[in-house]
């Protein structure tokens, strides 16, 4: 009796530390982790592959975010600004780029859940389709990330803290793919005063 009262509390302590890693591990995947490669303020995974990389699959599960294969679409991430503080809506943010070599491209605003912002307006995303662009070739364009609202290309931050901005590429050009780490992408930084 005994030595079974021992195996069962040796086993329970070895799952309730291992539960503690893996949740460690899996929080790391979203940080400042060798599994996430940076570009700029623009984190990504070198490779989507849910076949055989069991913490991206764990992390996607957990986010329900960033569920589509490479050969569809390349997601970057930024959850800080230009001088690496991370995003709040108790700060205004330029995001200013210019159009991608890709077939489709979106940026969507999230809270530190992972979901979208609630907001009156109901805006959550711009796109290469609705965003207003700063010249007539449609090369340029600024987006505002605040809580207060703009007049155009405005992503509301409601009252969140920890945000992220997600930005989207649907099949890209090759290059795009051999290139993520030096692509030019968006820079991202507070304005307020």
């Amino acid at each position: 009796m005994k030595k079974s009262l021992i195996a069962f509390l040796l086993l329970f302590a070895g799952m309730l530390i291992g539960g503690f890693w893996a949740n460690f591990k899996i929080n790391q995947v979203g940080k400042d982790s060798d599994l996430i490669l940076k570009n700029g303020v623009w984190g990504y995974f070198p490779t989507m592959d849910l076949a055989t990389n069991e913490f991206q699959k764990i992390y996607i599960g957990r986010i329900g975010l960033l569920a589509l294969q490479d050969s569809e679409v390349i997601y970057f991430v930024a959850s800080s600004d230009q001088e690496g503080d991370p995003l709040s809506s108790s700060n205004d943010y330029k995001l200013t780029g210019s159009g991608f070599d890709s077939r489709y491209w979106s940026f969507t605003l999230y809270g530190e859940d992972h979901f979208l912002i609630p907001n009156d307006k109901s805006v959550f995303s711009y796109n290469m389709d609705n965003i207003v662009y700063k010249d007539s070739l449609k090369n340029s364009y600024e987006l505002i990330i605040s809580k207060d609202p703009k007049k155009e290309n405005w992503l509301p931050a409601g009252d969140a803290n920890n945000m992220s901005v997600l930005l989207r590429l649907y099949n890209p050009a090759e290059y795009v793919y051999k290139n993520k780490d030096v692509i030019e992408l968006p820079t991202l930084k507070k304005i307020n005063p």
